[in-house]
This record gives structure tokens, sequence and C-alpha cells, in this order.
């Protein structure tokens, strides 16, 4: 029921509130009078005996000297319910197991104890109990006389909390312009009408936190990190300098067995077993594992605690700002790992190693459904591409560029193409650049065999590549934003596995012909291009990643978060 209860909490999406007929037409009771006093200013048509001049816009509605967040849904609420308070009330709440969770006598105010739980609670998820009114209730709730005020900070904080948790506590694109996934924003109205139909507060604000088991796994590792004695936490950081690799000696070395937990010998030297410590914490951060500890691995080796920290709230936070649930079947690229999964019904099917842009032509996030595949592709250049990049290779040696089947024809005509060593190169500027440039399919073709398409305003696609040696790097931002994959003919293979005709067999007998060849896909397959630099697996392992395009540190900044050194990395 509570799963249930959450889709239909995103499902309810812009509900149009509005006042009710009872309270449009007849006199307010006199407990309610200063609710509808104080809101009058915010609603569209002010209640019977309150009435707004409409040439004063509405002020900034301050209660008990805080102004509300947001004035003109609570207004509207409470419109909704003729003004009745909802937090003063002494009443059994139904749980989600259909049980009362509370006695019929429970004192006055027992939801608002339920509230400031929940904003506890949430403060372990990156949301700051102060950020919604916490103290203040606290304080309001010992005092008499201030039922009307206790009433509408409780109501605004909901709302609030409902909202970042639904929808994260920023806008995405005001701290990262090339995050273009963009989700309808849940409406915290519906969680609150929750309560009203005798929900408990917990229920009707835990069903809006992603359901996204990474989500959880992420929360629990913050979770562990807090907890940990700060003995546990503090190491020395290991200081830069050159690689350090079997064989090596010195206080670097003495410094990086003391972080790995390994005992100080009489001679600090890098052994066998620093080796195998190095590479066994490779391996748990998906890093090459050689057993050198160079400039990537020195960094996730001096990543403190707290940093860590920072780190994970920084992604949980990206976890907020993405659809409530996840589609079942969905293929999911993490720019920032390099790593392209494949889920079905929620399951992970399929993982490999992925090429991403460079950090001057990055990858943006956004999702799109991908619709067809087209085997033995050609390659038109990019405008962009073809004058940064070719331009300079074409003036150096077009006949090597023509021998890996580049063709050209001047802009503006309908010539045919022809090999681009039948044109003169050496004059040609950046600025007079009058060409369409084409590469003709085959072993060279720099989107490989395959091209899987999903149409969005970026140009950006998943394809094959040539340059398979470029998968053993650890850090792969080589593109210029398009996503290149290690293993293409596989993902072709199951994108197509219902259509019987597209065996493996069958594909392999087209790429080999060498004929282009287009597939529609039967059922359009979501594709989510994301950016997470904090990962946890399926064993609950987090895993860091370097901040490849430098996203964190203004995520982080714009939560209020500590910068850890992250504007660095």
């Amino acid at each position: 029921m509570h799963a249930l209860l959450a889709v239909m909490l995103v499902l309810s999406l812009g509900a149009p509130i509005a006042a009710t007929a009872e309270a449009a037409g007849r006199p307010l009771a006199p407990e309610m009078n200063a609710l509808a006093q104080v809101l009058s200013q915010h609603l569209e048509a002010p209640p019977p005996g309150h009435q707004r001049s409409p040439a004063v816009p509405p002020q900034p509605l301050l209660v008990h000297g805080m102004p509300l967040y947001a004035p003109e849904l609570v207004a509207a609420f409470y419109a909704a319910r003729d003004f009745a308070p909802l937090w003063q009330v002494a009443e059994a709440v139904v749980g989600d197991n259909d049980r009362t969770d509370r006695d019929p006598g429970a004192h006055q105010g027992a939801r608002v104890e339920d509230l400031l739980e929940a904003l506890l609670d949430a403060d372990d998820h990156g949301l700051p109990p102060a950020a919604y009114h916490f103290y203040l209730l606290e304080r309001l709730r010992e005092q008499p006389g201030y039922a009307t005020d206790l009433e509408l900070l409780a109501t605004d904080a909901f709302i609030r909390q409902a909202s970042h948790r639904a929808n994260g506590r920023i806008l995405a694109q005001s701290v990262d312009l090339e995050w273009y996934l963009t989700v309808e924003e849940a409406d915290p109205l519906a969680a609150l009408r929750l309560i009203e139909q005798g929900h408990s507060v917990a229920f009707a604000l835990d069903a809006l936190w992603p359901i996204a088991p990474e989500y959880w796994r992420l929360l629990a590792e913050k979770r562990r990190l807090r907890a940990a004695a700060p003995s546990a936490r503090h190491h020395e950081p290991i200081e830069p300098g050159p690689l350090l690799r079997l064989g090596s000696r010195g206080p670097r070395v003495t410094a990086l067995r003391a972080r790995l937990g390994l005992p100080e010998p009489h001679d600090p030297l890098f052994d066998t077993a620093l080796e195998d410590a190095v590479r066994y914490f490779q391996q748990t951060q998906g890093l090459a594992i050689d057993g050198l500890v160079g400039a990537n691995t020195l960094d996730l080796l001096n990543l403190s605690d707290a940093a860590r920290i920072t780190r994970i709230d920084v992604n949980l936070e990206r976890w907020r700002w993405l659809m409530h649930a996840l589609p079942a079947r969905h293929v999911q690229v993490n720019v920032a790992d390099y790593s392209l999964r494949v889920l079905d019904d929620h399951r992970e099917v399929m993982r490999m190693n992925v090429i991403v842009g460079t950090p001057y032509r990055r990858t943006p996030v956004f999702t799109e459904a991908m619709t067809y595949v087209v085997f033995n592709p050609d390659w038109s250049v990019p405008r962009r591409i073809a004058v940064q990049d070719k331009l300079p290779l074409l003036r150096a040696d077009a006949t090597a560029m023509a021998a890996q089947g580049y063709e050209a024809r001047r802009a503006g005509t309908a010539e045919a193409m022809q090999p681009v060593d039948a044109f003169d190169w050496s004059g040609v500027t950046a600025a007079g650049f009058n060409y369409l440039l084409r590469q003709r399919p085959g072993a060279n073709n720099a989107l490989g065999r395959v091209k899987l398409i999903l149409p969005n305003p970026y140009a950006v696609y998943l394809h094959d590549t040539p340059a398979r040696e470029l998968f053993a790097r650890s850090g792969r931002a080589f593109s210029s934003g398009c996503i290149r994959l290690e293993h293409a003919m596989d993902l072709a293979a199951w994108v197509l596995r219902d259509q019987p005709q597209w065996t493996r067999e069958a594909i392999d007998a087209v790429v080999d012909s060498g004929q282009t060849v287009t597939v529609v896909l039967r059922r359009p397959l979501p594709v989510l291009v994301l950016y997470f630099t904090a990962v946890a697996g399926e064993s609950g392992t987090v895993y860091y990643r370097p901040d490849l395009y430098n996203r964190d540190a203004a995520v982080a900044a714009a939560l209020g978060l500590p910068d850890q050194g992250l504007a660095a990395r």
C-alpha cells in the first residue's frame, strides 16, 4: 500500500486547489477566523468578510516574525478545507498498514510532534531541520496562545519538506547548466491531503523519497561515516609527489602504509604486501588495478570522511532531481563513472565501460528514448569537429584521411562526394571552411559498426568505436560528447532481442555485408544519461569518482555544505 500511495502522490501533479463552495458561501466559524484573516491576502478570492483591495499586491507573509516559504499553497490548502486547522487536533491516525498508530485520546498537537520527528529524520538525507521552521515550531508548541502561528508554520514546513524530498532542495539548472533532465514537480498538497484522510505524517512524507536502491545505499554509507568514532575517521593525508610503486621508499610510503592499515616496518619500503593493499583499494574504488599510486589513486586515498559525506550529500541531491521511480526497463549511463548499465525489471542485466565527452566537449545530463539502430553507419562530421579537429589533419596529410574513408563536397552544391585528397586544403582556413565532410562506413569509421540513436537536441548518441585501446584507461573522457560503447554489438543485440528476425547471427551477417541498415525498435527504450560522483554498488560499497566536469563544488555550495576541497578536484 505504501508504494501504491507513493505512485499516487507523484501522479497527482498539478491538481488544482480551489476554495470549497461552503467556504465561499457561508460565514466562517469563530475558531477558523484567525486563519482566514492571516491568509486572506494570499487567496484569489478572499473568504467571506475578508476583503482585499485589488490594487494592493500580497506582501510576504510573516508568522511569528518568520516568512512563510509557500504562502500561496498554504492559503489554498486552508481555503479548500474551510480554514479548519490540521495540526491542532486530537484524533486517531491511520498508519500505512491501516492500523491505529496513536490512541484516540492522543494529546493536542500530536501531529506537530510527528512532523518534528520527520524533520529530524530528514537531516541524514541532507535536509537540515533549521530550513523547515524546526526550532521555532519546537518553541511554539510549548507556549500557549500561538495556535494559529503553529498551524501555519507546521503546514509551511510540511509543504517545503515534501517538495524537497520529492524534487530536491535546489533547482538543478541553477547550479548545472548542462543538467537537462527535468521532471514534473510533485504536489505537496497531495501529501497533506493524506494527513487529512487520517494517515500519519511520516507515512505521507516518506512516500516522497526516491525509491531507487542506490539512493538508500548512499544514505546508509553516510550514516555509517557519521557514526564512526573521530579517531576512526581521521587520517593524515599523503603528500603529493612522484609516482609510488614497488620498491619506493620514504615518508610518503610510511603514510601510505598507515592509510591502508598496514603495520609500519623498520624500513619504509613499498613491498609486495603494500602493492597488494593498493591493488585491493583500486579494485574497491573502480580504478585501474595496477598497484601504482598516481594522481587518481592518491586523490581517493586522501579523500577524508568529511569530504566523503559532502560528496554523498551532493549525490543524494542529484538522485532527488530524478523522476520518483526510474523505468523498470532502461539504459543508464553514468558519465562520471564511465559506465553503462542495462536494467530489465529493475535488475541489472548488462554492464560495460564507456567513453564520454572531454571536459571541453561535455556529455550533458538528459533522458530520451532510443528509437532505432543503424548498422554500418557513415559519419557526417559536425562542422565544429570538422573545423577544429579534421581540418589540421587534412592540411597535414589528406591522402591518409582519404585512406580512412573521408570524403567531402562543397556546401550548397549538388556535387558528388569525392575523396578528401581530391581537394587542395593548404589554403583553407577555419573561417573559410565551406565543405561537408563525411566518413564512409567501414572498419575505420569513427562510429564503428553500429550506432544507437536516441533523438535529442544535443546530438548525443551511443556508438561503437575502432579505438578499442582507450577502454583500458581508468579515465575515459575522449569523445566530443557522444558515448562510445565497449560492447556495442552486445547492446544492439539486447535492444533488438524482442524482434525475432534480428538474432545475433542476423546482426553479424548485416555487419559483415558492409551495407548500411537501419532497424526501428518495436519498443522505444528509455536512456538516462546521468552524472554521479558517488556510486553505491549492490553490495553497499560506495565508490567515489573523480569529478570529471567539476560539477560537485557548485552543488555543495548551493546546499550550504563545506567545500572540503571539492573545487580543486
